[in-house]
């Protein structure tokens, strides 16, 4: 039993502690009953502070907040707030302030969409060794059938609840 905010009761997870909350009614009640032998609970187990800060956490009002992704990072201003006010530790801050800066110099990933664009340009372009027009495979190309023979390549099948397209020769 735990959190980010104080140490945790040893032996206590998640779900013991849910359950003993809901049967002792309140936190302080679990932890009055519990066989402290058994369960070390730590001298300075802040519940009062812990639950004060869940249920009312500091919020910033976004409705007035703009963020400039463009803006040239802070290094020094980072460093302050997490290192000498939050407490994380300088080098950890620092590699990742590096990270950051480095990863933000780099092109951006391409997305999915971007693939299948290249892909379809790919296959329509023209061959340039012998200036003919692609070949594609349009029904113009193909010979013609009989209408059973379409039925059959264009039948639909209920698979699942979904449709899907059979393919046949």
């Amino acid at each position: 039993c735990g959190c980010d905010f104080t140490e945790s009761i040893k032996g206590i997870g998640p779900k013991t502690a849910l359950n003993g909350i809901r049967k002792h009614g309140s936190i302080e009640a679990l932890v009055e009953t519990l066989n402290k032998t058994r369960y070390a609970v730590p001298e300075d187990f802040p519940i009062r502070e812990v639950r004060q800060l869940l249920s009312n956490p500091e919020v910033v009002d976004t409705d007035n907040l703009t963020i400039d992704w463009n803006m040239e990072l802070d290094k020094d201003g980072v460093v302050q707030f997490l290192v000498k006010e939050k407490g994380f530790s300088e080098q950890r801050v620092r590699g990742g302030l590096e990270s950051l800066a480095k990863a933000r110099k780099q092109k951006p990933q391409a997305s999915l969409t971007d693939f299948f664009a290249n892909y379809a340009r790919q296959k329509t372009t023209t061959n340039s060794q012998d200036g003919k027009k692609p070949t594609t495979n349009s029904q113009d190309d193909k010979k013609p059938t009989t209408s059973s023979q379409d039925a059959k390549r264009n039948a639909t099948t209920e698979v699942g609840g979904r449709r899907s397209r059979r393919k046949t020769a």
